[in-house]
């Protein structure tokens, strides 16, 4: 979409780009927590049946056009924020993101965790504030685990005996799936491909000042973010290939010694 006067990002620098980013995420994460309050309360009182609906979820699809699985996570954050109304706060705040305040959602909703929720609530909303997400995610998980020792070692055992990937060629292109594992797999193999997806981030933005200066806009970056993303995949599969060929030397050359 182009900028015209009437636009209210037209004219803006980076510094006012990221700030207006800023604002709405504060914006966004206070409408989050008043939504919950307004679907809980909406509970409480009844309100869809005056509506003539026969329940909360039909009052919310009608009036929000909301899809089945929006009015889940929302109805689900409606419920711990009505029984600790300090994550309603939190969020409106804006001290977590709505990431954040749905894993605690998740979390809560799981009724072997609820009884050991509350002595460990605090702890968690400062994980959840001060850690990037992906880190409070798996903080948070390994909590679950401990407190719901049985059904996180079933999940995990589960997950963990599951796991599986493909790597194949489709119409001309490659095709590649990976499921399973636990959750520090998860997180060790996320933070490798997000270290190579920023050293590819830092080769564009290298690449842009050589071509057009310090000061050119993210626009001209030699590739997009998917592009991106695809090439530090590869560069990851390219590295493991050359350090599995000098082990295999390595190899060779021990067994010819001997």
């Amino acid at each position: 979409m182009l900028a015209t006067e009437a636009d209210p990002l037209n004219g803006l620098d980076s510094a006012a780009l990221t700030e207006r980013l800023r604002s709405l995420e504060l914006e966004a994460r206070r409408v989050e927590a008043e939504l919950a309050c307004v679907i809980s309360e909406s509970q409480r009182r009844g309100v869809y049946g005056v509506d003539s609906h026969t329940s909360i979820k039909g009052w919310l699809k009608a009036n929000a056009n909301w899809s089945n699985s929006q009015v889940f996570r929302r109805r689900r954050l409606a419920r711990l924020v009505e029984t600790y109304p300090t994550v309603g706060e939190s969020l409106r705040e804006g001290h977590i993101g709505v990431a954040q305040a749905d894993e605690l959602a998740r979390v809560y909703a799981n009724p072997r965790c609820r009884d050991q929720f509350d002595t460990s609530l605090e702890l968690l909303l400062v994980q959840a504030e001060q850690l990037e997400f992906d880190q409070a995610r798996l903080c948070l998980k390994r909590w679950e685990s401990f407190a719901d020792a049985d059904g996180a070692h079933n999940d995990r055992e589960a997950s963990k005996a599951g796991r599986t990937a493909t790597v194949g060629e489709l119409d001309g292109s490659l095709f590649l799936k990976a499921t399973g594992g636990t959750a520090e797999d998860a997180a060790e193999m996320i933070a490798i491909f997000n270290v190579e997806l920023e050293t590819q981030f830092q080769l564009d933005v290298a690449e842009r000042t050589r071509l057009h200066g310090p000061d050119a806009p993210a626009s001209m970056l030699p590739r997009s973010d998917a592009q991106r993303r695809f090439d530090a995949l590869q560069a990851i599969f390219r590295r493991s290939a050359s350090a599995i060929s000098t082990t295999q030397r390595d190899i060779n050359r021990n067994c010819s010694a001997t």
